[in-house]
């Protein structure tokens, strides 16, 4: 089990430090946390761990969070807020400056999603919808949960972003999971060096130039349930580009699916009631397998949005029994 050593602050401190050391079967580590207070807090993180047998997957950098319900699935039976949840999706940043967006769920199954990348700059889960209106929960209040974002400092190399989401009956328990592991195998022997920081508060990252997703709609399409396979997806982007963006601008959606799936309709309109960019788009789903989707913003062949990646599994809320 880890040990934990604060490091007594002088009454001059503007910062505070934890120590710690990790023992286990398969590694020991030690820990350097360093962290700065303010409207974002921030934790520096030096991480040092030494291999004591083969470790196929070493988890590091992980977060924990909460999704109950919420957008792109039915609401349960009962609930009468609107969502439920601590982090609304998970936001990847490629070494390459690629933004992936997506978004949570509570799946039937546990659902195991694995982000292959050459290198990523960083990782986080993020509570974009901060309205009340979404919530309506007075009590728990989950538009102030805070966001967790990872930001890689040496450079992680070839690797994944891993995102493990666990069915839950409730909201006490933390569901989602996600972590970064390297793509080799950390050999017994061998000395592994991790550097980054955690940054909790807004959910906004200052470096995304592009437009990200405010909402992410998930339904049973027009024809169901006479084609119970086929499903409307309507996706919001604001920020970025758009927000100089004339409403006339030819800005379309491309939108990639997985093997089997077939995309029916598409198209992009600017909503003015709340000043976002809708990309709405219709697919005809195989029944056995699910789907992958990812969708986006273009303008004149370049990206201005990021790349909202989203899968529903064969077996999903939409169409299970009541």
């Amino acid at each position: 089990p880890p040990k934990n050593y604060p490091e007594r602050p002088t009454p001059w401190a503007q910062v505070m430090r934890l120590y710690a050391l990790l023992e286990s079967p398969s590694v020991a580590g030690a820990y350097q946390f360093t962290l700065y207070p303010g409207e974002d807090t921030r934790v520096e993180v030096e991480v040092r761990l030494f291999a004591r047998a083969p470790i196929a997957r070493l988890g590091l950098a992980p977060l924990t969070s909460m999704f109950y319900y919420g957008e792109g699935m039915t609401r349960p039976r009962g609930q009468w807020r609107p969502e439920v949840h601590d982090s609304d999706g998970l936001l990847i940043r490629a070494g390459d400056d690629r933004w992936t967006w997506r978004p949570l769920s509570n799946p039937l199954r546990l659902q195991q999603y694995s982000f292959q990348l050459d290198q990523v700059r960083g990782f986080g889960l993020l509570q974009r919808d901060q309205r009340f209106a979404a919530y309506e929960d007075g009590e728990a209040r989950y538009e102030r949960r805070p966001s967790a974002w990872v930001e890689l400092h040496s450079g992680s190399g070839p690797g994944r972003v891993m995102l493990i989401l666990i069915s839950t009956p409730d909201e006490t328990n933390d569901n989602v999971v996600a972590f970064w592991t390297p793509a080799e195998t950390i050999e017994a022997g061998e000395m592994l060096a991790f550097d980054y920081s955690l940054t909790f508060g807004d959910s906004s990252i200052p470096e995304q130039p592009v437009a990200h997703t405010v909402n992410s709609f998930v339904g049973l399409g027009e024809t169901a349930p006479a084609d119970a396979g086929i499903y409307r997806f309507v996706v919001d982007y604001a920020g970025g580009a758009l927000r100089e963006m004339d409403e006339a601008a030819p800005v379309v959606g491309k939108v990639t699916l997985s093997a089997g799936a077939v995309l029916l309709d598409s198209y992009v309109e600017y909503i003015e009631a709340s000043d976002v960019w809708r990309l709405s788009f219709l697919v005809d789903g195989p029944e056995a397998n699910g789907m992958e989707i990812n969708a986006g913003l273009h303008l004149d062949g370049d990206a201005i949005s990021e790349t909202w990646s989203y899968h529903l599994p064969a077996q999903n809320s939409l169409q299970a029994p009541p």
